[in-house]
């Protein structure tokens, strides 16, 4: 008479630990975010709804690469307690990935798990912009003269700021002017001033301008998000004479 009742415990509780789907599946619908401005490292992020399927962690064959380089870390998101309190947090899969340097360049983020595959293609990625003072041979720059700088192809690519910061490093601190600048022109040389009230020395000047990548491949994905904005340096060093 008990084992029917014993086959229904243990249906019961079958039902009840039914594995989660696998693959991305188990996030329901979700969103990978990229944040890839300035420096050598970025990040992904895979958002889905938790309060609708609860905390999820993806399966241990979780992998990530970018344009081929695999992660640096890797987690896989679920439930992690915070101290001291022992309150459960649930962190969302993701993982830290290598960033391009020069700016210009199009990645390609490629996700796998339980034989499930997503991609996501940004163009417009990269922190720093080259750039060389134009000089004649055996020319000295000046406190106080008019430098012009050539700056690398993708000058035409992002939003220039109206100023410079030109700084020079003594042994006891650094100083710094922030001197005004007009965009670069069609051939891509920018003019800035020297201060003359900036000690002579290696001199940086330091430029900001804002780029705006485009995701260009969104596969596997309900939705793609990348920065509206990211930071591009431009960074060039001339020695100033008196």
């Amino acid at each position: 008479m008990r084992l029917p009742l014993l086959f229904a415990a243990v249906a019961l509780a079958v039902a009840g630990c039914a594995p989660p789907p696998p693959g991305f599946a188990r996030l329901g619908s979700f969103q990978l975010e990229y944040f890839g401005g300035g420096g050598s490292e970025s990040l992904a992020l895979f958002r889905y709804d938790q309060e609708a399927n609860g905390c999820q962690a993806l399966d241990q064959d979780f992998s990530i690469d970018l344009n081929g380089a695999p992660a640096s870390f890797i987690w896989r998101g679920g439930s992690t307690p915070t101290f001291p309190f022992g309150i459960a947090r649930c962190d969302s899969p993701g993982a830290q990935l290598p960033a391009p340097l020069v700016f210009g360049q199009a990645v390609t983020i490629t996700a796998t798990t339980g034989g499930e595959s997503v991609v996501m293609e940004i163009e417009g990625v990269g922190s720093t912009l080259g750039a060389h003072p134009i000089l004649a041979p055996g020319e000295v720059v000046h406190r106080g003269q008019l430098v012009r700088l050539a700056i690398d192809p993708g000058f035409d690519r992002v939003q220039w700021e109206g100023t410079a910061e030109v700084s020079v490093e003594t042994q006891q601190f650094t100083r710094s002017e922030s001197v005004p600048v007009a965009p670069p022109s069609a051939a891509g040389e920018l003019e800035v001033q020297i201060p003359i009230t900036l000690p002579a020395g290696p001199t940086h000047i330091l430029l900001r301008p804002k780029a705006h990548p485009v995701n260009t491949r969104c596969e596997g994905i309900d939705s793609c998000i990348v920065p509206e904005t990211i930071s591009v340096h431009v960074d060039v060093v001339v020695n100033t004479v008196p």
